[in-house]
C-alpha cells in the first residue's frame, strides 16, 4: 500500500531513481471541500518495504494537478510538475526539484528556490508532462495552451530547464486552427534526445496522433504524423516512453466501426524521425 488516507488520491505517476535504486510516486490529493493538492512517497525497488512515510510536494489556497514527475540521473534528482489554477488568472504550470530523498532543492542563477513558476501566462497552461535527458543535464516541460479561445483551439508549447530546474527558452511545437491536447514527452535511453507527441483534431472532429523530435541543443525538427484518425474514429490521449534506437508511441485507438476501444502502438525511430510500420 502506497498511501490509503482518508480523502481521494488520484491519477499516479512514477519515476525510477536509478542512483539510490529507488522509485517516486507522485499523485494528487482531492480532499473533500478542500484544494487538490500534490504528495509523494519513495519506494524501495524491490518493493519490500518504503523510506519513509508519504509527504507533501505542493499545497496551498489554489488546487493543483495533473502532476507528473522525472529523474535526473546526472544530477541524482526529480523535478515534479503540475498545473494550479489561479484565481483570476487562470491555470499555470509549476515546478519543484527534489533531493533523491524528496527534499527540496534550490540552486541555479536566477536561482529555482522551492516551488516556481515554469508558465504563467494570461491564457490556461496546463497538464505539464516533464523528461530529463541526462547527457545534457536537462529537463524538458510540455503543455497544453488554449491562447484565450475558451478551450477551441489548444496548441502544444514546451521549455527547456537546465540542470539546475532554472527555465530557459519556451517553443512553441505545434498549433494550427484545430486544437492540439494531452501531450507526452519522453527523453531516449542514451539521454540525449526528447520526443513530444500529442492529439491533434481534425476537421472531421477526429483526432490523430502527431509527433516532434526536440534536441537538447534547441533544434527542433518538423513535427510528424504517427496516426491518422480512422474514417470514423480517433485516436487519442497518446504515451510515449524513449529506448535505445527508437520510442514506442501508444495510444486509445477507436475501431472504425466505432464498437471499442484498443490500445494501438508504434515504433518511432528517432534517428530519420519517421514512424515504422510495426505494430
Amino acid at each position: 500500500m502506497i498511501c490509503n488516507w482518508s480523502s481521494n488520491q488520484l491519477r499516479p505517476v512514477v519515476a525510477y531513481g536509478r542512483a539510490q535504486e529507488e522509485f517516486l510516486v507522485t499523485w494528487t490529493n482531492a480532499p473533500s471541500g478542500q484544494p487538490t493538492y500534490i504528495s509523494a512517497r519513495r519506494v524501495y525497488a524491490d518493493g519490500n518495504a518504503f523510506p519513509g512515510a508519504p509527504f507533501l510536494v505542493s499545497s496551498g489556497p489554489e488546487s493543483r494537478d495533473f502532476q507528473d514527475v522525472t529523474y535526473n540521473l546526472a544530477r541524482n534528482a526529480y523535478l515534479v510538475t503540475w498545473d494550479v489554477l489561479k484565481s483570476g488568472s487562470g491555470l499555470d504550470i509549476y515546478g519543484v526539484r527534489l533531493s533523491a530523498t524528496g527534499s527540496a532543492l534550490s540552486g541555479g542563477s536566477p536561482p529555482a528556490v522551492g516551488e516556481f513558476a515554469i508558465a504563467g501566462w494570461p491564457a490556461d497552461e496546463e497538464r505539464p508532462p516533464v523528461a530529463a535527458c541526462r547527457e545534457a543535464n536537462q529537463y524538458l516541460v510540455a503543455w497544453q495552451s488554449d491562447q484565450d479561445t475558451g478551450g477551441t483551439d489548444y496548441a502544444i508549447y514546451a521549455r527547456y530547464l537546465n540542470g539546475d530546474a532554472v527555465p530557459g527558452n519556451v517553443y512553441m511545437m505545434d498549433d494550427t486552427t484545430s486544437p492540439e491536447m494531452e501531450v507526452d514527452v519522453s527523453c531516449n535511453l542514451g539521454g540525449d534526445r526528447y520526443l513530444l507527441a500529442w492529439q491533434t483534431r481534425y476537421t472531421s472532429l477526429r483526432c490523430g496522433i502527431w509527433a516532434r523530435i526536440a534536441n537538447p541543443s534547441e533544434t527542433l525538427p518538423p513535427q510528424f504524423v504517427v496516426i491518422h484518425p480512422g474514417a470514423a474514429a480517433s485516436r487519442e490521449y497518446p504515451a510515449v516512453a524513449g529506448g535505445r534506437s527508437s520510442y514506442l508511441v501508444a495510444w486509445e485507438h477507436m475501431r472504425d466501426n466505432g464498437s471499442n476501444l484498443d490500445i494501438h502502438g508504434r515504433l518511432v525511430g528517432y534517428a530519420v524521425c519517421l514512424p515504422l510500420v510495426k505494430k
